[in-house]
């Protein structure tokens, strides 16, 4: 008896340890998730800094049309490419 107690002992300590395996492949799946969204809202910020740079100076030489049409592109980037 004493025998099968340390035995049931050991499975409950594995099975433990096995959901605690799940448990942290788990989290490592959010934070992958969580990384990449991160990523993907810098590469977003990035190109807006850009076209924001372009779109300030074809104002500064007049260029109004091409201004327009950047700040355009800069509204339809952030609203359609919004991290989920």
């Amino acid at each position: 008896a004493i025998s099968n107690i340390s035995q049931i002992i050991k499975i409950s300590r594995f099975i433990g340890q096995t959901k605690n395996i799940e448990k942290f492949i788990e989290y490592i799946n959010i934070l992958e998730k969580k990384i990449k969204l991160v990523a993907e809202a810098e590469k977003i910020a990035n190109r807006v800094k850009e076209l924001n740079s372009q779109a300030i100076w074809a104002l500064k030489v007049e260029e109004y049309d091409n201004s327009l049409l950047i700040f355009k592109e800069i509204i339809e980037l952030i609203k359609t490419k919004k991290p989920q």
